[in-house]
């Protein structure tokens, strides 16, 4: 679960292992107001306080960064070249910086396909790796269990609280 402020007020977004979709797709404003009831605030309150038919499903896919982002002079950017799952919270901000670098790379050199390899092999390295730590994050979600240290999860949970409610403060 996470959410951050918007300027229409606050959105929020919960995972859900694709084994639990059939329960969820029945009434997902239901089922996940009966997955986060234990939950530290604000998640079910947040999800308490939206009406169920604001509730939309979407499926969370990735694959594998493409080899080659560039031909002649056509290149790729963002999540056509390296779409990642959201664990890192980074998809947006590696489009962003594949603006900066491209377009580095195009004042820089005369030659636009010479230009557009440079962006790829500047690019390619951190996104890939980028990449590798976002599917880690989507599998250790994807876990059913994990062993967890009873003082870290609530220190984690104390500072996520502190955290979300003051944003949570300034949006409204």
């Amino acid at each position: 679960f996470g959410c951050y402020p918007s300027r229409d007020g606050l959105n929020w977004f919960a995972f859900v292992r694709a084994t639990e979709a059939d329960e969820l797709e029945r009434d997902p404003h239901g089922y996940l107001l009966e997955r986060t009831r234990d939950w530290t605030a604000p998640a079910h309150e947040a999800i308490a306080a939206t009406p169920a038919g604001a509730v939309t499903l979407e499926e969370v896919v990735a694959r594998q960064p493409l080899e080659r982002w560039t031909d002649g002079g056509v290149a790729l950017l963002g999540d056509a070249a390296h779409a990642m799952t959201p664990f890192t919270g980074q998809g947006a901000c590696q489009a962003i910086e594949d603006a900066v670098v491209l377009s580095e790379c195009l004042r820089d050199e005369p030659d636009v396909a010479a230009a557009l390899g440079r962006y790829e092999a500047r690019r390619r390295p951190r996104t890939v790796e980028i990449w590798q730590r976002s599917w880690a994050g989507a599998v250790s979600a994807a876990k059913k269990t994990r062993t967890v240290d009873p003082a870290r999860k609530d220190a984690f949970a104390a500072r996520f609280e502190r955290v979300v409610w003051a944003q949570l403060e300034q949006t409204i």
